[in-house]
Parts: C-alpha cells; structure tokens; sequence
C-alpha cells in the first residue's frame, strides 16, 4: 500500500524544508512571471496602437482633403452654384496625388430610358432649371467609400468616393465620384516597418482582407482569415488588442480603426516573440531553483545523519518503556538538543515508573470504590430503585447507597445520596467515611434526624483542618403508610413527579453541608399521601451544570422536560438510562467536569399497563 506520509526523518526534513522552498520559489516566479508578462503585453499594446494610429492618420489624410472637397459641393445650395463651381473643384480635386477620375454627374428624364446622365463638362442638363434647391445632409452619412475593386482602364485596384447630390425633396439629381488608385492609400501602410516585419492586415467593416504582409495583386477582397474572437473586438471597440486565454499567447493582436474610411488595421505577432526577455528570465528562474534545491538537498543530508541515528535509538527505547520495559540503556549524549532531549527521556523514564506505580494503585482504588455502589437497580413490592453514579476521575467524591428494609427496619427503605467537595482521591476517601457513618447510624434505628446529626459530629473531627464538606440527601419511603421522609444536608432537593397531575414538588428543607458546623441539629421533613404512579428523582449537581461546547448548563428544566416526555409507565431503570443519554448527547466531546450522580425512585402505576 502506498504511503502518503514519509515514514523516516530524513523524508520529512527533505518534505517539510525542500516542499516550502520549492513552493516559495515557484508562487514567487509564477506572480513575478505573470506581472511581467501583464506590463510585456500592456507595453506592446500601447507600442502597437501608436504605430497604428500614426499610419492610420497618414491614410486618413489623404482621404480627409478629397472628401473635404467633394462637400463644398454637396454643400451649395443649388443647381446653378453647383455648375458655377465645379469647375474649379474638380480642377482641385483632379490635381490630388492618387486621383484617377473625377466625374460630376447629373440625372434628367428620358423618354427611351426613363433616365439620362450628362457629365459635368456638358451643357445644361435638361429639365433643371436654376431656382432647383438641394437639401443637404452630414457628409458622414453622404460620402461612400467602395470596396477595393480592380480597374482595367488604370489596370490597378482602385476606390471610388460617391456622394448623393439630393433637390429639397430629398430625391437625387445628381452624383459626384472620385476614384483615387488604392496603392497610393495604402503606400503609408506598406513602407511601414512594422508592415514588413508583423503579419498585417488592413481589413473592411465585414472582416474581409483588403491587404496583408506580402499579399500580391488581386482583384478582389481575401476571405475572412481573422479569428471571431478578433472580429467581435474590432466590432466593438476603435481600438485595442486581443491577447486570447492561452498563456502564453500564441498570437497577440493588435487594432486601430480608420476614421474616413470603413476599414480597420490590424497587427499580429507570436506571443513567445513579444514575451521572449520573460520567457528566457522563466527559464534562468528555474535552472537556479533547481540548483538550490539540490544544495538545500545536500545540507539536509549533511546535517541530520548524526542527529537521525540518536533519535532512532529514543525511538527503540521508547517502544520498550511503551511495552513495560523501563531498563533501557541510552548512548551519552552532547550538549546541544540531542543530548538534552536524551537526558529528559532517561528521567521520564524515572518518573514514568513511579506514575504506573500510582496509576495502579488509582485503579485499585477505584475498584473498590465501584465495589460500594449498587450493583445493580431492586424493587420493594411496587417501589423500584434505579441510580448511576459517573466519575470525572478513577476517582470521585459522589456516591448513592440503596438501604434495604433490614438495615431500615419498619418496613421502609431507603436512599442516600452524597457529593462530597472536590474529586479524586481525597474525594473518594470522605465519601468511604460518610458512608459509612451514615449506614451505622441507620441500623441503629434512630430518626432520619438524628442519624444525619450524629454523622455530622463524628464527620467533623476529620474535615475541620481541610475545609472539606459533603452535603447529602437522605430519605425513608414508608410503604405502608405511603409516606416520604427525609433530611436534606446542602444538597439539592429531590424532585417528586406526579405524572397524573403533570406537576413537579420540590423536598427540601434546611441543612447545611456535613462537616461545616458541628452542633447543627438536623430537622427531618415529612410528605403524606405519596402515590402509586409518582417518581422521586435524586441528582448531584454535576448533573443539572454539565455545559455543551458552547458553555450553556443543562439545567433542571430540561429534567423535568424528559419526566414529562416518559410519561407515567416507564421503570425507574429507563428514566435514570434516558437522563444519562440525554446529558452525555447535550455534553457533546466535553469532558465531564464534576462527578455526576443520579437516583430514580418510582412507584408503579395503578392503571394495570405494564411499566416500560
């Protein structure tokens, strides 16, 4: 079976130093890798947009001055400025470097055709008449630019520039066309250094190359080559760049839209050719991590031999002591930790026999202790007896004793139950006294009253110069005479549940703790008319104070609310089981604080259904 965790020192000292230095090496290349590349593809982008905007402004203005023009045209208000002007406008426009043609066109009726045109050097055209007045628009919306399309007459490829001439009621009278050769537009482009060097495009508003780097002569637009990714960020932005979600980048691109034209530059360069200083700084990185790694490698070896073979023998003598085998023989060790941590192990090993010494004699105490509790519940005709009694310790100072008819005479019985200050040892060795003060008391058959005082008086002698104290609760049930009586010295009072009525009485009375005053006169309590069906319920009080994790008591609330939810026909047995669940469930993994002690008393129900 493969082990996930090393076995030996040495692979944990390889693991727990050479993991963190690799991890620390590799979380520091990565973010310094990644906020160089952030700065390497930002700096190239800002790099690449200003080479675009530079060339696209040259292309720009060589559209810009023939457009300009063409709107001092579209810009008159009727027919006779336009043939007044135009003259001189396309004279100008004619002498623009890069324009081929210029042609001023007009529309009129014809009687075979339905429509004829007169160029701009022709007469009047026929049916316009000087008072025509024009409507003109924004020129963005007015002037066209056609795609790129080969001329025979310039044996070139060649742009037309079109705009609208339009009367008041918005219909055409007229068109001028300006046709510039696309070569002189895109020389700007291509004497570029970036153009020669990159893969470039100069791309239309539907994604079709109109050029690339190295691309030859064609008469028409290239078919999309640009991926969709770049199509949507040139379609929703005039500018920018599109690094991908690979990393690094196999290609990175780079945008910038025309202003008087509906075409885009477009710039792309492998991403290892723009992050190159990173990428041979990555690899730099990890030679030299690699190389630390093997001399942290080298160190750990070095240094911890010697020190590996003197916590192996620990090791072994530590498995003998773990069977019982405390004569165990160690090598004399230095000065520095080793040979401390060798020293402390021979004097634990010292003191670990004596505590096994008094761990046994601890379990011997207390077996004899558990050998005082009942051993187990007894019922008298209809009365049953139930208890448990749970230590925090071996050890504890609570107890409960069931007194039978012959120990209390007169046909009653009885219950005692005893916590004692503290826990432990000590504890357990004042709970033995009392009770046995309080059982030799009892068989005399005196009153509750009395026994308790004269257990008081003898249990003082041994607790006046300790302070320590032990309250009790005593009680005689009277079968005959249904009748409870008992003595309470400090302790809580015991709980008489009548299930009929659903109610809840307390037997208290006053008393303070044994072993506190000596000439307390204790003053026994009575209660008539118990009842077949009622529960006499008996705690400590590490019982109603054990705490959950987050601090809170379990209360006597919660006693009485598990009374009610038994009802009336379960044994005493279960009730003192189900309180004991119910306490160990609230408690959770905390560990118990006080000693807990819990006695149940029931008088079976008269209604004839057997008891639970």
């Amino acid at each position: 079976m493969l082990r996930l965790m090393p076995s030996s020192l040495n692979q944990r000292l390889v693991l727990f130093i050479l993991l963190p230095v690799a991890l620390v090496l590799v979380v520091v290349g990565m973010i310094g890798f990644i906020y160089a590349r952030d700065q390497l593809l930002n700096q190239w982008g800002e790099a690449t947009i200003l080479k675009l905007q530079r060339t696209a402004h040259q292309v720009d203005m060589r559209l810009s001055l023939p457009k300009t023009l063409m709107m001092m045209i579209q810009g008159m208000q009727n027919v006779d400025d336009v043939r007044y002007a135009s003259k001189f406008i396309l004279k100008e426009l004619e002498e623009i470097d890069g324009v081929k043609r210029v042609a001023l066109e007009w529309a009129a009726p014809d009687r075979q055709h339905g429509m004829t045109k007169y160029r701009s050097s022709d007469s009047e055209a026929p049916g316009r008449t000087n008072s025509t007045m024009m409507r003109m628009g924004p020129w963005q919306q007015l002037i066209r630019v056609t795609p790129p399309q080969f001329d025979t007459s310039l044996n070139a490829k060649a742009i037309s520039l079109l705009v609208d001439i339009n009367d008041a009621n918005g219909s055409v009278v007229g068109q001028l066309r300006v046709v510039l050769r696309f070569d002189a537009l895109v020389t700007a482009i291509e004497e570029k250094e970036w153009w020669q060097n990159h893969r470039a495009y100069l791309i239309d508003e539907k994604g079709k190359i109109l050029i690339e780097t190295g691309m030859q002569e064609k008469t028409v637009p290239q078919s999309v080559q640009l991926s969709q990714e770049i199509l949507d960020a040139i379609n929703r932005e005039a500018q920018g760049t599109v690094i991908g979600n690979v990393l690094p980048p196999p290609i990175v691109t780079g945008f910038y839209r025309l202003q008087e034209a509906p075409w885009t530059l477009v710039i792309q360069a492998p991403g290892s050719e723009v992050l190159a200083p990173i990428l041979r700084f990555r690899l730099l990185f990890f030679i030299f991590g690699g190389f630390v790694i093997a001399v942290i490698l080298f160190l750990i070896r070095s240094s911890t031999t010697g020190t590996v073979r003197a916590i192996r023998s620990v090791s072994t003598a530590t498995g003998a002591v773990a069977q019982g085998i405390y004569d165990v023989e160690l090598p004399e060790g230095g000065r520095d930790e080793v040979g401390e941590l060798i020293g402390n192990f021979s004097t634990m090993v010292d003191q670990l026999k004596e505590r096994t010494r008094l761990k046994d004699s601890l379990n011997l105490a207390m077996e004899v202790q558990q050998q005082l509790l009942p051993k187990r519940s007894f019922c008298v005709g209809d009365i049953c007896f139930a208890g448990i009694c749970e230590y925090c310790d071996e050890t504890g100072g609570d107890y409960y004793d069931f007194l039978n008819p012959e120990l209390m005479g007169d046909g009653r019985v009885g219950i005692t139950v005893g916590d004692v200050s503290g826990h432990g040892v000590a504890a357990a060795l004042l709970m033995t006294t009392t009770r046995a003060l309080v059982r030799s008391q009892v068989s005399q058959h005196v009153g509750l009253d009395e026994a308790v005082t004269h257990v008081n008086r003898l249990l003082i002698k041994d607790t006046e110069e300790n302070g320590n104290f032990a309250t009790l609760f005593i009680a005689s049930f009277d079968i005959a005479n249904h009748t409870i009586e008992w003595v309470r010295a400090g302790h809580d009072p015991a709980l008489l549940y009548d299930p009929d009525n659903d109610q809840f009485l307390e037997l208290g009375g006053e008393g303070v703790a044994l072993g506190l005053t000596e000439g307390w006169e204790y003053q026994s309590k009575r209660h008539e008319n118990w009842k077949p069906g009622q529960t006499v319920l008996i705690i400590t009080d590490g019982v109603w104070e054990t705490e959950n994790p987050s601090g809170k008591q379990f209360g006597k609330a919660r006693l009485k609310e598990i009374m009610r939810r038994l009802g009336p026909y379960v044994t005493a047995e279960t009730i003192v089981g189900t309180i004991h669940e119910e306490v160990k469930k609230f408690r959770g993994n905390v560990s118990p604080c006080d000693d807990a002690t819990l006695v149940a008393i029931r008088w079976r129900h008269p209604s004839g259904r057997r008891d639970s």
